[in-house]
């Protein structure tokens, strides 16, 4: 009985070390967001600081190329609870991060459009990583002029993307816990 006491506490603090760990690990933050309506599209411009956890800088250096996620929502409010409004629009934008040894480089490729970017310095590539413009979003034909909308915005580390053993060993480490809040703001139609 005393045995299975010990390995239940032990349990409890690995889970409490875990989680605690995980809600601590708010590395990105969404500075900036905004909408503007250009002929008949809407689109977005936005501007992400995203903070790399000491374990994802290793990793990168290592050769391991890291994937972020920045999840776009277009929300139609239809009361007081969230409950009832609609998504009417949602996309996730994919993007890659890799350090390139021989050249001493790191290579920003949006996995979305194809376009790929190499740039001298980590700061200078997160700094890329993080600016968002001109991204469309969706049609003026899509929103009711006398309806109320909200963009939601959300930047993550897609830990699914690492490779098995690191990605094992990521799932109990709070570094790789990567994300922002929603950022959520008026959509002006």
């Amino acid at each position: 009985m005393k045995i299975y006491k010990k390995n239940l506490n032990f349990l409890w603090f690995f889970i409490s070390v875990i989680f605690v760990g995980v809600a601590e690990a708010k590395s990105f933050f969404i500075e900036h967001a905004e909408t503007g309506l250009i002929g008949d599209t809407y689109y977005l411009d936005a501007t992400v600081n995203y903070q790399l956890s000491d374990q994802a800088q290793e990793a990168l250096l290592k050769g391991v190329e890291l994937t972020f996620e920045l999840k776009i929502e277009v929300i139609r409010k239809k009361g007081l609870l969230w409950l009832f409004n609609k998504k009417v629009s949602q996309s996730v934008q994919r993007y890659t991060l890799k350090y390139q040894p021989l050249t001493q480089q790191y290579k920003v490729l949006h996995i979305n459009s194809g376009k790929s970017r190499n740039l001298p310095s980590l700061s200078t590539a997160t700094w890329i990583l993080g600016i968002v413009a001109d991204l469309p979003l969706l049609k003026q034909e899509e929103v009711n002029p006398k309806a109320q909308y909200v963009v939601r915005l959300k930047a993550l580390f897609d830990i699914e993307s690492l490779p098995v053993p690191i990605r094992l060993l990521a799932y109990f480490a709070p570094g790789w816990y990567m994300s922002s809040d929603w950022y959520v703001w008026p959509l002006e139609p």
